[in-house]
């Protein structure tokens, strides 16, 4: 399913897919739409390079996720995804950036780079955020403002 470099991107509709150990990496995709898939097993998206739209709403993935290295030309839309194992996303490139509204985390958990979460849920584990900026007056924690003005 890879494609060589420079050839034309083709989209690529897996909603609502039952995908198991789903390992398209350092692949380049076009559209890609995952919406309501459930991805069994490890999904391993290391290297991978989304060139346009990239939706993973309300999907589900019961093992392992690892965007590692990725890149997402355009806005990643993660809403409502539930990850119920360890999720990499280190080192990704979101140029424009990445939406985790209502997503929730039930695992070990990285990232780096700018992402947006609203009303994402973070449980068990540990999440880390290395090398990632907050915004000291956007941060907060449990509806309470855990950075304001003047903190570092």
């Amino acid at each position: 399913m890879c494609l060589p470099p420079h050839a034309v991107r083709v989209s690529l509709d897996l909603t609502g897919a039952q995908l198991r150990d789903f390992a398209p990496h350092g692949c380049q995709f076009g559209d890609a739409t995952f919406v309501g898939a459930t991805f069994t097993g490890a999904s391993i998206f290391i290297g991978v390079e989304f060139t346009t739209s990239s939706r993973f709403d309300d999907t589900v993935f019961t093992g392992q996720a690892a965007f590692d290295e990725a890149t997402f030309t355009e806005t990643g839309m993660f809403e409502g995804a539930r990850f119920h194992e360890a999720a990499g996303f280190t080192r990704v490139n979101f140029p424009d950036s990445a939406v985790f509204t209502s997503a929730t985390f039930n695992a070990t958990t990285a990232f780096t780079g700018h992402v947006t979460f609203e009303e994402a849920t973070f449980s068990g584990g540990g999440t880390s955020f290395d090398g990632t900026t907050l915004d000291r007056n956007a941060f907060t924690l449990d509806g309470h403002q855990e950075l304001g003005a003047g903190e570092p």
